[in-house]
């Protein structure tokens, strides 16, 4: 009976999902620079302030650089897309126009981008076309060619120099389970082909948010002041920075959500069922086929009320944290599932009153 139910269960939670769009929401996407093979990055120093309410990060980050080669050149390239309010580059405090790499560029060879080849590479010989590969720390895989890429020309003297980036991005948002779980992304797996590398300082600023958040970059190596840490590396720390941030479900709706309302439906019917099967017991050969009718149209119902109010309370108590899941779950709509449950149950019971009625013949007789 209880695998039965599961079964049901599940064919609701596949049936609701496969009319859901995707689970997840892609954020802004970027990552650390490539660099030409011609500059050497002595450090790169990333300050990321968070909003209030965790939807916008501000990224400010500025490479200390050095280089031998005199004149106009391309010292990097920039992956970056769904950035919001613009992309910004300053050489030593002047701004500079960041522009696309013209479609002409089939290939770095023979290119303005030739001294690009440690970091880009030709992946698939059918095309041949450079790219790079970056894994992203929610899960995801981009390719991207280099002519996806953004670059900036401009003349340096030799010695050192100041890069300044600064952009505003939008979070990542998992919509599984039953709150949405925010991310911010940045990938450093470029850095892994600089002609050296220096030291990494991270600092992320939450001041104004009040929330546990966290990150992948193990413990905190120095706490600048409540709610701004300070992280420094000598060498690379993982492939990409996550800053993430899950809404915490409290009071009765915590209750509901940890022992699951597919288990409380599940609960719900096994007692019920129980109680009907002591009904047929008791009311014996007065039991007709109308009463049970009545009986079963009740009891399958009432499962799917509670696994859906269930949900309604959790997704009322999350507010605009409730992902697409709890949406779909909470709907009343899904009582049109209803039939599912109750012909087979209905059935079950026709055959169980059955049996029933025959033991009783069989202990008269007796």
């Amino acid at each position: 009976m209880r695998d039965f139910l599961t079964v049901i269960f599940i064919f609701l939670a596949t049936t609701i999902f496969g009319n859901m769009a995707s689970p997840y929401h892609q954020g802004t996407k970027t990552s650390t620079v490539i660099s030409s093979k011609d500059i050497n990055i002595l450090s790169e120093n990333i300050d990321i302030k968070i909003n209030k309410e965790f939807n916008s990060a501000y990224f400010k980050i500025e490479y200390n650089i050095s280089t031998d080669i005199e004149g106009t050149q391309i010292p990097l390239l920039f992956i970056a897309e769904k950035y919001k309010n613009g992309f910004k580059v300053w050489v030593d405090d002047l701004e500079v126009k960041t522009l696309d790499i013209p479609k002409e560029y089939t290939s770095i060879k023979d290119s303005p981008f030739d001294k690009f080849s440690e970091s880009l590479k030709v992946a698939d010989q059918s095309e041949n076309i450079e790219s790079i590969t970056i894994h992203w720390s929610s899960g995801f895989r981009d390719v991207y060619y280099f002519n996806d890429l953004k670059y900036f020309e401009t003349s340096l003297t030799k010695g050192e120099h100041k890069i300044r980036v600064e952009y505003s991005a939008s979070p990542w948002v998992s919509r599984w389970g039953l709150v949405n779980k925010y991310s911010f992304d940045y990938s450093l797996a470029p850095a892994k082909f600089w002609k050296s590398f220096g030291k990494l300082n991270v600092k992320i600023d939450f001041e104004n948010y009040s929330d546990e958040i966290t990150t992948n970059l193990g413990e905190t190596k120095n706490r600048v002041k409540d709610n701004k840490v300070l992280y420094s590396f000598n060498e690379l720390p993982a492939d990409s920075i996550k800053i993430a941030f899950t809404p915490e479900i409290k009071g009765f709706a915590k209750t509901l959500a940890d022992i699951n309302p597919s288990n409380l439906a599940l609960a719900s019917i096994i007692i019920l069922f129980l109680f009907h099967v002591f009904i047929l017991f008791w009311k014996k050969e007065k039991i007709t086929t109308r009463y049970n009718l009545l009986l079963s149209l009740i009891i399958s119902f009432v499962p799917f009320m509670v696994f859906i109010l269930s949900y309604k309370f959790i997704a009322s108590s999350v507010g605009e944290h409730k992902t697409v899941m709890i949406n779909y779950y909470s709907n009343i709509e899904n009582t049109i599932f209803y039939p599912i449950l109750f012909i087979p149950y209905f059935f079950l019971m026709i055959i169980i009153s059955i049996i029933i009625k025959i033991i009783i013949k069989k202990r008269k007789i007796s």
